[in-house]
């Protein structure tokens, strides 16, 4: 499972601005969360960003990370979201929405693979740390 959150990472990473330094405008980038559904080999085959948060929280309904795998019949999912402060070391909550998530998964037969938290050249895996799984 390293291998997969250290692919995710490094995807995520290149794709979206996390940081002040990496925003042309010098201003803070909301906090986003997306959810990337895989197939039955672990491939990505769909992302989507299904919120959108201030600089510093994000309301996460559980239902809206799982539709885009189920719509899509995706056996698995990762969820991946930035930390606009560059620190990637999880909060309280962010365990919490991952014992959430987990846990929805199982009744949906959706596996969650990992949690994936994106900093400024950082990242935490919430399933590497054993954290909400």
């Amino acid at each position: 499972m390293p291998a997969l959150a250290s692919r995710v990472a490094q995807r995520i990473a290149g794709r979206f601005s996390f940081s002040r330094s990496n925003n042309h405008s010098g201003a803070e980038v909301p906090l986003s969360c997306a959810s990337w559904c895989l197939d039955t080999k672990n491939y990505v085959v769909h992302q989507q960003v299904v919120y959108q948060g201030t600089v510093n929280s994000s309301v996460v309904r559980v239902a809206e990370v799982f539709k885009p795998a189920i719509t899509r019949t995706c056996p698995a999912i990762v969820v991946v979201h930035n930390h606009p402060s560059g620190d990637p070391t999880p909060s309280p909550v962010d365990i919490r929405t991952t014992e959430q998530v987990r846990k929805a998964g199982e009744l949906l037969d959706i596996e969650l693979l990992d949690h994936v938290i994106v900093g400024q050249q950082r990242w935490v895996s919430l399933k590497e740390r054993g954290l909400g799984f």
